[in-house]
C-alpha cells in the first residue's frame, strides 16, 4: 500500500511534499486496496495516473524523461522515477466522461 507521494517536478506539481499537504497526519491511511481519484480539470489526476501507470508497466514514457517523483510504501520501500520496482500490484483504469 502506498503511504506517501512526493513529486519534485511533473505536470502541475513542483516540489510537492506529501507531509506538507494531504499526508500531514502520518497515522491516517489515505490509500486503500482500491482507490478512485477524481477532481476538477487541471487538478493533477492525469499526472497521478501516469505515475501509477509507469509503476504498473515499469516504463516511463520518454516524453516525460525530466519528471521526478518518489513514493514510499508501507514497508518503507521507495519507488521513484529512477527505480520503478514495486511489490504492490498496481492497475490503472481511466474512465472519461464527456457531456
Amino acid at each position: 500500500m502506498i503511504k506517501k507521494i512526493d513529486i519534485q517536478n511533473f505536470g502541475l506539481f513542483n516540489d510537492y511534499k506529501w507531509t506538507s499537504n494531504i499526508g500531514a497526519d502520518s497515522s491516517a491511511d489515505v490509500f486503500k486496496r482500491i482507490n478512485i481519484i477524481y477532481g476538477r480539470n487541471y487538478s493533477g489526476k492525469t499526472t497521478l495516473s501516469r505515475i501509477f501507470r509507469w509503476i504498473e508497466t515499469g516504463n516511463i514514457n520518454e516524453r516525460y524523461s525530466t519528471c521526478q517523483f518518489s513514493m514510499t510504501d508501507e514497508n518503507r520501500n521507495v519507488i521513484s522515477d529512477k527505480k520503478l520496482e514495486c511489490t504492490n500490484k498496481i492497475r490503472v483504469y481511466i474512465v472519461h466522461q464527456f457531456k
